[in-house]
Formats: structure tokens, sequence, C-alpha cells
């Protein structure tokens, strides 16, 4: 029983770094809309030490068939700032890449799937190939470990 357990779980393992993987790769290919910035900035909680940045955090507005949705995903990369400004609060500019200010209009890419799931900027996470790495070697362990049970060595 233990055997059966822990290759499931190898299974479980592997199929939910498949989707995460997934779902950042296809976030290439989701469709775009016009969102509004409500509110942007960097927060330093949590961080030690002077020189840090800190991460930047947005949240925005959408709206997809008709339905408003609220996002605060900027990237599924962590350490991101920048996203493409259609057209800034001021009205100057349009079209720049620079960190989304409040009032600012931003391109949303959301899962058609799931509109609630969007991002400003798409693509996967740069370190993405480790989640897959980790993945794998975690399923290795868990097979032997099931392997090791039937067949125990003393």
């Amino acid at each position: 029983m233990t055997a059966v357990i822990l290759r499931v779980l190898a299974v479980l393992v592997l199929l939910a770094a498949a989707a995460k993987i997934g779902i950042e790769y296809s976030s290439l290919s989701w469709p775009r809309t016009e969102g509004t910035v409500a509110s942007s900035g960097w927060s330093r909680e949590g961080l030690l030490g002077a020189g840090v940045k800190g991460k930047y955090l947005v949240r925005y507005e959408f709206s997809v068939n008709g339905k408003r949705y609220v996002s605060d995903r900027l990237s599924f990369a962590g350490n991101e700032s920048i996203a493409l400004v259609l057209r800034t609060f001021d009205g100057l500019d349009s079209n720049v890449e620079r960190s989304p200010r409040p009032d600012d209009v931003v391109a949303v890419h959301y899962a058609p799937w799931l509109p609630s799931l969007s991002v400003l900027t798409p693509g996967p996470s740069p370190t993405a190939w480790i989640w897959g790495v980790v993945a794998l070697l975690v399923a290795i362990c868990l097979v032997a470990f099931a392997q090791l049970s039937k067949h125990p060595v003393y």
C-alpha cells in the first residue's frame, strides 16, 4: 500500500510542476485587453539590509465580456517591475515599457478559461526549468522509496 501511495504522489508532483510550467508558457498566447492601474509601488516589507529595492506591487482592474476583474500579478517572475503601458496617466506617452503607475492604461493578458488569472507581462519565469528539475528529482526519489518499500534492503 505504501508503494502505491508513493507512486501516486510522484505522479502528482510531476503533474503539478507540468501544470505550473504549462500555464506560464501558455500566457504568451493569451488574449489581451486594456486595464487601468489602481495602485502601485515598491514594498520593502520583510526585507533586510540597505540597498534592497524590494518587490514592486501593482493592482489593476480590467473587463472581459462585460465582467470586471481585479488582479495584482505583474508577471510569473517574482522580481519584475516593467510592463507595457498603453497610455500613461498624464496622456503624454503611449506604448512605453516602464513600471506602471496609478491611472495608467496597461495591456492585460488573461487566461481564456479563467479571466481572473492574468498578468501584465506574459511568459514563463526564468526559473521555471528549476521547478521541472526539482519535480523530476522528487518523483525519482518517491519511486525509489516505493520500490524499497516493496523489497526492503536489510
